[in-house]
């Protein structure tokens, strides 16, 4: 199961990849900082972004399918807020519960089902709130009406009764109550049981297994004793009894744990995504508070070898109050290499910083500090901004450079962009 958010249903996720250098754009653009921002305090946002934005989109579909969820976002304040509090709410109690009482192989007895019952009954709940919210939702993205079908497909409201009456069932084995539970069971190597699994738990008299099938079962067992009844009363067949009833109940163990365990992957999955557009919404009304523009940008395809954009800034200068905010207007067509040169201290590598963090945040689909901007999609962004000499480096400055320029010149392909070290005139 997919949420559908962040690619749509039929993506394969395999051909997710990293920058090669995510290393050089966290240091040069910063980008720690950023998510720091987008994140508002939340570790997890913080974490989630800086993996996000450094797996670039390279086609204008999934960029486009990306801003279309961010803008439904945008437009419903507190939908993906409270959708993400409702996964993370999920993930820790039921983390919780799992410590508490499956770090070690636990004995299975009916009161343990009915606690994982109770357990995943929480889940759905929690999975009914988020249902409840896109259900609400007058969404226009393609990401949010497949991740609506995909919950009424898989989901809807159906658990709830099915929850119940398992609950029932394991409630009345637990207090002793139930009238027959019917276990499959068959002899393999070395008369020990194999293929146990439980057919049926009877809790109504009009709910029995109908006298035609007990007749054959009756006639089946004949042919490997020679008594119309078994003797429970014996203590040698009690203690087969009991292995038999552990066995079908370890069968329903698994299943349960199953259910709880695929349905705590699928919140994980959730969560990551709605902190994706969580972080997006945050960092689009951080500088909308500030009356800087921010707009979604233009991909186009990457045969075109042109980028154009007006009023764009460098974000973190942005956010700064005694900062006199200078943007800047480009348009380059069919242009292989641009020379940005200048006085020192003339603002060139902000110009750079500016290009390289708008570039990162149109290829993992986010907003860009700029009234426009529109660009090809790229394989790989490389930076190269020099650096002070520090206790970390291997080499002289010198070396140091040339060390990562070869590095860059490794994995350049036929759609690369970098933006290098500053020259002074």
């Amino acid at each position: 199961m997919k949420p559908c958010l962040l690619f749509p249903k039929d993506y394969d996720t395999d051909q997710i990849t990293y920058y090669s250098n995510r290393e050089d754009l966290i240091q040069d653009l910063r980008l720690q900082l950023i998510c720091k921002w987008m994140a508002k305090g939340d570790r997890y946002i913080e974490r989630t972004m800086l993996q996000l934005i450094l797996q670039p989109l390279k086609t204008t579909n999934l960029i486009l399918w990306r801003q279309e969820v961010l803008k439904d976002c945008i437009d419903h304040p507190g939908c993906f807020d409270g959708m993400y509090e409702a996964a993370t709410r999920c993930i820790q109690r039921t983390q919780a519960y799992l410590n508490e009482n499956h770090k070690k192989k636990p004995i299975v007895t009916a009161n343990l089902l009915v606690t994982e019952l109770q357990c995943y009954s929480k889940m759905i709940d929690d999975l009914m709130e988020i249902w409840d919210i896109v259900q609400n939702m007058q969404s226009k993205s393609r990401g949010i009406t497949q991740f609506r079908e995909m919950l009424n497909q898989e989901y809807g409201k159906f658990p709830i009764l099915e929850l119940s009456q398992l609950q029932n069932e394991m409630i009345s084995i637990d207090g002793g109550n139930a009238n027959e539970m019917w276990v499959h069971a068959e002899i393999g190597t070395g008369f020990k049981l194999h293929h146990v699994y439980v057919e049926d738990i009877v809790m109504e008299e009009k709910h029995k297994i109908s006298d035609d099938i007990k007749k054959t079962a009756k006639f089946i067992l004949s042919q490997f004793v020679t008594t119309d009844y078994i003797d429970s009363s014996d203590d040698n067949i009690k203690r087969e009894l009991f292995e038999l009833e552990t066995c079908g109940l370890e069968q329903i163990h698994t299943i349960y744990m199953g259910m709880i365990r695929k349905m705590l992957t699928f919140f994980e999955q959730m969560r990551k995504e709605f902190a994706f557009y969580q972080a997006g919404d945050n960092y689009y009304h951080m500088f909308r508070m500030k009356a800087l523009p921010m707009c979604f940008p233009t991909p186009i395809p990457t045969e075109t070898k042109q980028m154009g954009f007006e009023g764009l800034y460098e974000p973190i200068l942005g956010l700064e109050d005694f900062v006199r905010l200078v943007t800047n207007d480009s348009e380059l067509h069919k242009v292989t290499i641009t020379l940005i040169t200048g006085a020192n201290q003339g603002g060139k590598s902000t110009y750079l910083k500016s290009i390289g963090i708008a570039q990162v945040m149109t290829q993992c689909g986010l907003c860009v500090n700029a009234k426009k901007y529109s660009s090809p999609c790229y394989d790989e962004i490389f930076t190269h901004f020099t650096r002070p000499e520090d206790k970390k480096m291997r080499y002289s400055r010198f070396e140091e450079e040339l060390v990562r320029l070869d590095t860059m010149f490794d994995h350049f392909t036929k759609h690369t962009t970098a933006t290098p070290k500053r020259c002074a005139r």
